[in-house]
């Protein structure tokens, strides 16, 4: 069923009992979401810029492609390529600035990562764990490809959810009008599960 019908259904329910404007639903309505819908959604998406550079790395990075996306109980893993335009890795010795000047550098791993999901800021934080580094190009951005990894790696990157846009329906002179907040997210084999808040509030 998809969700539109659920929250049609939910808040009919709750119209034909006499319910009263705001109502916050008590049950929370559960999506799961499987890994090859997630994966096709990914790459469609793709590039993907990482807003948010880690500590001591400046520089535009962009996820350029996933593939292998796996959800398991506690974790997702994934193959990723990573492409960073103007960068630079940023150090500190004997309290002076060190900057290491890159430029265009290409990234291939396998990486496991865990997730975490702020509900009052309706922020996803997601924390790599790199496994398996496939070499490409020189060996001298190798190198410098080893150290990004190393500065990406355990990490939690966030990932602001846009708002979720409000379904509403029109019954018997009244408009009824669902809001949905998201209360988690998290990860199960397979894929993934999301819960939500409706909102109901009729006029």
């Amino acid at each position: 069923m998809s969700l539109h019908r659920i929250l049609v259904s939910l808040s009919l329910t709750l119209l034909l009992s006499f319910a009263p404007a705001g109502v916050i639903a008590q049950e929370s309505i559960s999506l799961f979401i499987p890994q090859a819908l997630i994966e096709k959604a990914a790459k469609k998406a793709m590039p993907l810029e990482i807003k948010t550079a880690p500590s001591g790395v400046e520089g535009r990075i962009r996820v350029v492609n996933i593939s292998n996306l796996r959800f398991a109980g506690n974790h997702l893993s994934c193959r990723l390529r990573l492409h960073g335009r103007n960068m630079a890795i940023l150090s500190e010795i004997g309290g002076h600035q060190i900057r290491l000047n890159v430029g265009s550098l290409d990234l291939d791993f396998s990486t496991k990562a865990q997730l975490r999901f702020d509900p009052k800021k309706q922020i996803l934080y997601i924390r790599p764990l790199v496994q398996n580094v496939y070499q490409s190009g020189n060996a001298g951005n190798a190198e410098t490809g080893q150290a990004l990894i190393a500065l990406l790696n355990g990490q939690e990157f966030p990932v602001q959810l846009e708002k979720i846009e409000p379904f509403m329906a029109k019954t018997t002179g009244k408009t009824i009008m669902v809001n949905t907040k998201v209360l988690n997210i998290k990860t199960k084999t397979g894929g993934l599960q999301i819960s939500l808040q409706p909102v109901i509030t009729v006029r």
